[in-house]
Parts: C-alpha cells; structure tokens; sequence
C-alpha cells in the first residue's frame, strides 16, 4: 500500500500509517535511521502468540563528543531481556525511538494508541 498525502508532521503520518496498516505487525522508520536489512524479519521470528511488543537496542552514530556517545550508548542499551510483563517501572526504562520496537496491531487497536499531534520527532 502507498499512501500519498501532504507533510502534516511526523505525529499525523504515522497515525495515518497505523489507521491504514493492514499487517499484523507495526514499526515505523525514519530517514535518518539505518536498519539491517534482515532486523524487523529476524525480530518478528522471535515473536510468540503471547508477546504483543517487542523492543531491541540501538547503536547510535554521530554524537558530537565521547561523554555524549556514551549517554546514547546506556539509553539505547536493551535493559530487559526475555518476555517482561509491561510496568511503569519498564516503560520508564524503555527508550522513546520508534524504528526499535514491533507492535502487534491488535494491541495498537485495543488501546487505541497513537502518537500525540504535534510530535516532530522519536
């Protein structure tokens, strides 16, 4: 599916990806994120029946300075591993990158989720 419409903001085109999404999984990706082109394939292959999300690392590239690498290395850092029951001490814990988590559609649909207007970045 390809969906043409005016830039109105990173907030408003996901949304209108997740509205119009026909798959069983979500993700999103931005321009300036790089992928391996295997990554999403090899993460849904770890996905079970009872697993409705899924977040892995990062590496992130670019920082202006050492200290600043290092920050972005232990925030992006997978700080749970295995199936972890969703709390607020997790989610506090998690990263806000999208182009790092799957979502199961039905999950996204149960709890209406979407990305609050005005967003221009994560």
């Amino acid at each position: 599916m390809y969906i043409t419409k005016k830039n109105s903001g990173l907030a408003t085109s996901r949304n209108t990806g997740l509205k119009n999404s026909t798959s069983e999984f979500f993700t999103c990706v931005d321009s300036d994120d790089t992928v391996d082109i295997n990554a999403y394939e090899k993460a849904i292959e770890k996905i079970t029946d009872d697993v409705d999300f899924l977040c892995f690392g990062i590496q992130s590239y670019g920082s202006q300075s050492e200290k600043a690498q290092k920050a972005d290395d232990e925030y992006y850092a997978v700080k749970f591993n295995g199936k972890t029951q969703i709390t607020e001490e997790v989610l506090a814990q998690t990263d806000v990158s999208s182009c790092n988590k799957i979502f199961r559609k039905p999950l996204v649909e149960k709890f209406n989720l979407s990305y609050p207007d005005g967003l221009r970045y994560y």
